[in-house]
């Protein structure tokens, strides 16, 4: 196993939750629940990707596969959306956004996210000026909306 789990916890309103193994979450509409994980023995400032997955996607999958494409190269950080459902094989999945409140919800995301991102490298060997941010589906809407707020950010 090339990684290990590392989290914390900024409420949006600074609420406290407990914490499980390396599960955490920010209060929006719904929780933004997401994990945060290292290359083993790293403790130097690194290079870190922000990824918010397809509505559906199974976070899991996504970390396997992160892991396996960035090895000991950067940090990484997956993001669930906020709005619980269970998908057909049972599993649990999660939408960003209510079709009937989408703009609004999506502005909401993603001043949350700009805010919890600019806190994280202060708590975490991570080098604030190498953050890229990627996304399938409406993740991908989202990781774009949160790129102009990030500036120094790298949309991948």
């Amino acid at each position: 196993d090339k990684v290990i789990g590392i989290g914390a916890q900024i409420g949006a309103e600074r609420r406290a939750r407990i914490r499980s193994d390396d599960e955490h979450a920010l209060r929006l509409d719904g929780e933004l629940r997401y994990s945060l994980r290292f290359p083993k023995g790293e403790i130097r400032p690194l290079p870190w990707l922000v990824y918010l997955p397809r509505e559906g996607e199974r976070p899991d999958d996504v970390e396997a596969r992160l892991a396996a494409e960035l090895g000991a190269a950067a940090a990484f950080l997956v993001v669930e959306g906020p709005l619980p459902y269970q998908r057909e094989d049972l599993a649990r999945g999660a939408a960003w956004t209510h079709p009937s409140y989408r703009e609004e919800q999506r502005e909401r995301l993603v001043a949350t996210l700009a805010a919890a991102l600019r806190e994280l490298p202060r708590a975490y060997p991570l080098d604030e000026a190498k953050l890229a941010l990627g996304g399938d589906g409406e993740g991908r809407v989202i990781a774009e909306a949160l790129a102009k707020e990030l500036p120094r950010a790298r949309l991948l």
